[in-house]
């Protein structure tokens, strides 16, 4: 994660993108240390980053889905359910004044709605128009697919959702398409990151199935489930809702690289315990590192051309 493109890119950047991604990955993180641990101060933490996070930015709200799986599976195997109450209480004490005085204000003030999203206009290059939502999922633009690069310009753009989720991630909205030695690179990152996002998938599922087979919840593993689907239904909902390009990138979900990543783990973690599976985390310490070191050259280099 610490290597991650689109993360790098977002650490730079002046909004309120990344401020709400961070407190939204700490409240997950603190959720989880009180599902184990069961603090009081966890539980506090927890509503502090969820607070704070919608407070920079109203969508990280997403993020109390897993929470309130965690919330919930905690209070049916807690043994004293009155003390959980209790720390709920405490929590939506302090989640929902941090988390909702700034739009309750909006709204009072300047009647401003709570979902307000302000949409561009007279920006032709940016604007997706008649495009089914079929063609927005699975349709591939012949002129677009294989340039690593958001495209964005009078004569064609990109509108698939998934493969502008692919490009943003890596590279936001950064064009380097006049430049072979980048296109090449671009290329390849890409290709490196699909096949981590398609192992980390195998192993979001597989970690399902395990818990199915042994009928035992994993509550962490779930958690991370539901993020993952909270997170691409919202961002597929918003891309689809609003048909401009920029509505497609993926700071709008940056937490998901945290759900996808703990599948990575699971498949990692299992192939450590077979002897036999033990060279597939060589091939994926490979993609990690391969990944990690062609981000850092690009960001330290692009600059330059």
């Amino acid at each position: 994660m610490a290597f991650f493109p689109g993360l790098i890119i977002l650490s730079g950047s002046i909004n309120n993108d990344m401020i709400s991604t961070m407190f939204g990955g700490l409240a997950i993180y603190e959720a989880i240390r009180w599902y184990k641990e069961n603090k009081i101060q966890q539980i506090i933490s927890t509503a502090i980053f969820i607070g704070c996070g919608m407070m920079s930015k109203l969508s990280i709200g997403m993020v109390a889905i897993p929470v309130a799986f965690i919330f919930l599976v905690r209070f049916i195997k807690s043994n004293n359910r009155k003390k959980t109450i209790m720390q709920f209480i405490w929590f939506a004490l302090v989640v929902f004044p941090l988390g909702l005085w700034f739009p309750i204000r909006n709204y009072i003030t300047h009647k401003v709605p709570f979902t307000f999203v302000h949409e561009l206009s007279g920006s032709k290059p940016q604007t997706i128009v008649g495009k089914t939502v079929l063609e927005r999922l699975f349709d591939l633009n012949d002129d677009v697919t294989f340039i690593p690069y958001l495209v964005f310009n009078e004569n064609s753009r990109d509108y698939n959702v998934f493969l502008a989720l692919l490009k943003t991630s890596l590279f936001d909205e950064l064009q380097y398409q006049n430049h072979p030695e980048y296109l090449m690179l671009g290329a390849l990152m890409i290709f490196i990151l699909i096949l981590i996002i398609a192992i980390s998938i195998i192993g979001l599922i597989c970690s399902i199935i395990e818990q199915v087979k042994k009928k035992e919840l994993d509550t962490p593993y779930t958690a991370m489930i539901i993020l993952f689907l909270a997170e691409l239904g919202s961002y597929i909902s918003f891309a689809l809702k609003y048909n401009m390009v920029a509505s497609m990138n993926f700071r709008y979900i940056a937490v998901i690289v945290a759900s996808v990543l703990f599948g990575f783990g699971f498949v990692y973690e299992k192939c450590l315990m077979i002897a036999k599976a033990k060279p597939v985390t060589y091939i994926m310490d490979g993609l990690s590192v391969t990944l990690a070191v062609m981000s850092l050259f690009f960001f330290n280099s692009v600059w330059m051309i």
